[in-house]
């Protein structure tokens, strides 16, 4: 696999702190290298409704297959599987969420 884009990582950090905004309130640091379980406590509730927050605001789709696999993935390898480049606002995600 290539490496990821720093610009989605940050991305995809601020979609986990819209996500689980405590983690924001305790200043927990969100790096490529953070796996979304196990370092920043996300329920799989919470990781679904990130998946689908990036599907949104990178305007792709996660295969379902691929759902059980990113659990407990790091930011980095979650970047991975998105593209590269601009990318609109995490406060203002691509599509209507209703």
């Amino acid at each position: 696999m290539s490496a990821a884009d720093p610009g989605v990582i940050q991305r995809l950090g601020e979609l986990v702190y819209e996500v689980k905004p405590m983690l924001r309130e305790r200043s927990l640091y969100i790096g490529p290298e953070s796996r979304l379980q196990s370092d920043l406590g996300l329920a799989s509730v919470e990781i679904i409704d990130l998946l689908v927050a990036a599907e949104e605001v990178f305007d792709v789709v996660i295969p379902d297959d691929q759902t059980e696999a990113l659990l407990d993935a790091t930011l980095a390898e979650l970047a991975e599987m998105l593209p590269p480049g601009p990318v609109g606002s995490a406060a203002e995600p691509a599509g209507d969420r209703g």
